[in-house]
């Protein structure tokens, strides 16, 4: 089955608009049905080839910029707002793409310039993905290709080319699409690309033992939800159901909360099916934590309540007696007990909460988490009218515009555990 992926029709975008213009076959003139503008379609651009590296040597490189995540460069990050593309930001995205795509094609692009093409084309195309339009984002992606000057970049290019036919079950393109990467690239961000688009296809052809292998390698910080849930799923059908799940909370504890939301959103790509025991397990041992914690809690705090209780009593015998030592005592432990029993009810009420998660998009984060103890915004889907305050502890991994999975806490909404 082919799909709009398929590499044998060249999908380019418009020079001027970036809408898609199917059939650029060859070195040819092409109109563009939605801007009427005028494309002279080239060849692609041959680029040198990279001296190949030992796999020992092309491994240490790789293993070297692990978990850390590359930073948008200032020029570019001026267009995004949270982590995607702002929409009121998109078309003078698209104009800055126009423009250094053409400087690029020209040869008169620096390295500057041509670093803001290859993330305005992420941004663009994961923009266009989100909208659901496969087309675009294929004119985007495979434009990204064609005018990159570097292998790696092409790589990459040709990676996500090949995870998106490979989960629109076009095999045969994602093959192709796979072929068409450098596998012995020392870039992390294409590697780890390439390896996930073969680790697809693995997982598709159920090929689980294949797909462990090819995951065996160091991954990019963006790629690690993902590779865990295949690794995983690969695991799950082997049998093996602990190193499922350790392959799972390897990656939910390493950048919680938001690696535990990335993990949700990986098994949605893959349709939700994904390693559904591993993904039980791991969400039974970590509530099973949490409520252990709690119940502990509210024993201690059910033990103040009694014992400030018993002192209250005490005062209500005296103060019948006419002492007025006794009377203030009543009103000194009433008080604090009536507290204590709320904090031991809504204890109580919050266990087996994370049974029940909700999804959220964070809005802000005051003050930056990861500096010190702070709240975050967020915005429930099915309450969106009305944000909620989360806390977030120091070292937490929470930014503007993540989503987020949370459940209900003893005081509100939390990150799911």
């Amino acid at each position: 089955m082919r799909t709009a992926f398929d590499p044998e029709v060249r999908v380019l975008a418009c020079g001027q608009c970036g809408a898609p213009l199917e059939g650029a076959v060859g070195a040819l003139d092409l109109t563009c049905a939605y801007c009427d503008a005028q494309n002279r379609i080239a060849p692609p651009a041959e680029i040198a080839p990279v001296a190949a590296l030992s796999h020992e040597e092309q491994m240490r490189r790789l293993q070297a910029q692990a978990g850390r995540p590359r930073p948008l460069s200032p020029t570019v990050a001026d267009y995004v707002e949270g982590l995607e593309l702002a929409p009121w930001r998109e078309q003078e995205a698209l104009v800055a793409w126009v423009e250094a795509r053409r400087r690029i094609g020209d040869g008169d692009a620096d390295s500057a310039t041509a670093t803001r093409f290859f993330e305005l084309t992420r941004l663009l195309a994961d923009a266009a993905r989100r909208a659901d339009d496969g087309l675009r984002e294929r004119a985007l992606l495979e434009s990204g290709y064609e005018a990159s000057p570097l292998s790696r970049r092409r790589t990459y290019f040709a990676a996500l080319l090949a995870q998106r036919a490979a989960l629109a079950g076009d095999l045969e393109s994602a093959a192709a699409w796979i072929w068409r990467g450098d596998a012995g690239v020392d870039d992390l961000e294409a590697f780890s690309a390439l390896t996930i688009a073969r680790a697809l296809v693995a997982h598709i052809e159920r090929q689980s033992e294949d797909a462990l292998e090819i995951l065996d390698v160091p991954l990019a910080v963006g790629d690690e939800a993902m590779g865990a849930v295949l690794a995983a799923d690969a695991h799950e059908r082997l049998g093996a159901a602990e190193p499922a799940v350790a392959a799972l909370l390897r990656v939910a504890t390493a950048r919680w909360p938001r690696s535990r939301a990335e993990l949700a959103l990986a098994r949605e790509s893959l349709g939700g099916e994904a390693c559904p025991a591993a993904m039980k397990e791991l969400d039974e041992r970590r509530g099973r934590e949490v409520d252990a914690s709690r119940r502990r809690t509210a024993r201690v705090i059910g033990a103040f309540a009694a014992l400030w209780g018993v002192f209250g009593l005490a005062g209500v015998a005296g103060s019948v007696l006419d002492s007025v030592v006794w009377l203030v005592m009543t009103v000194l432990c009433a008080l604090p007990a009536l507290l204590f029993v709320t904090i031991c009810r809504n204890e109580r009420r919050a266990i087996g909460g994370w049974r029940r998660p909700e999804w959220g998009t964070v809005l802000a984060v005051t003050p930056p988490a990861g500096k010190s103890n702070g709240a975050a915004e967020v915005k429930l889907d099915r309450d969106p009218a009305r944000p909620v305050k989360v806390p977030v502890a120091q070292g937490e991994v929470v930014d503007a515009g993540m989503r987020a999975l949370l459940c209900r806490g003893p005081t509100g909404m939390r990150w799911l555990a």
